[in-house]
């Protein structure tokens, strides 16, 4: 394995869908290409399927309503602008065998603002199998939810004292109610938690990140490559389609 950057590459593809002839949506989708074979097999499979999901949900929910949003400004003599859809994704953490980044998904929504949808993945590429947030705190048995909802109330507390923060007054409690362990990733700070648009505040609180130190400096070492199907849940997790 290369030490010295993950073991994938970028991939990018474009496709525009008309209406009659005409540009009404456009699908950019950027994700990273793991090798089909060997450990990192699994990982594809993982991506592939959640870029197939998604841009199936784009064709089958967005593009109806961009035809119909076409439609409309052609009755009424508006302008139509060609919608946007597009998927990226960014490295946040690479220490072999642990990596770990993050989906974005940009899409039209309901109103005059896009949305934005997030989605955490941190992999362990030695045996193919996803990390689970519970893996990192080895020794804290059933205390570790707890001291991680500890920390995001504080963190929270403070942005809400500070004034320079748009979280919704009563977001502690929101937090503790909607906490979900998939929605997290990893940077050389630690480990970053967030919750979805709107969930803690308005659209301009944008998606709420909170960073907690590893409990441990050795943490990372602690997922065992020959544990792994024990310790993670296969390919089972929500992906942003």
């Amino acid at each position: 394995m290369d030490l010295s950057a993950p073991p994938m590459t970028p991939q990018t593809r474009k496709r525009v869908m008309k209406s009659k002839g005409v540009p009404v949506l456009t699908l950019s989708i950027r994700r990273p290409v793991f090798s089909d074979t060997g450990k990192t097999a699994r990982i594809e499979r993982y991506f592939v399927k959640a870029a197939q999901q998604l841009e199936k949900r784009w064709e089958t929910v967005l593009f109806p309503r961009a035809c119909q949003s076409l439609a409309d400004a052609q009755e009424t003599d508006g302008a139509f602008t060609c919608w946007q859809a597009e998927l990226d994704y960014t490295v946040t953490f690479w220490r072999p065998p642990i990596l770990s980044l993050h989906l974005d998904v940009t899409e039209p929504g309901q109103g005059p603002r896009p949305l934005h949808i997030r989605a955490g993945e941190t992999w362990d590429c030695a045996c193919g199998y996803p990390c689970t947030l519970r893996s990192f705190f080895p020794t804290k048995a059933h205390r570790w939810r707890r001291e991680l909802m500890d920390s995001l109330r504080i963190q929270a507390a403070e942005r809400l004292n500070s004034g320079e923060s748009l979280l919704d007054p009563d977001c502690a409690q929101v937090m503790e109610r909607t906490f979900d362990p998939e929605r997290f990733y990893l940077t050389e700070e630690g480990l970053v938690l967030f919750y979805p648009l709107y969930v803690l505040g308005p659209y301009a609180e944008g998606i709420p990140v909170f960073t907690v130190p590893l409990p441990e400096q050795n943490s990372l070492r602690q997922t065992n490559p020959s544990r792994c199907p024990e310790q993670h849940n296969g390919d089972s997790r929500q992906n942003p389609a």
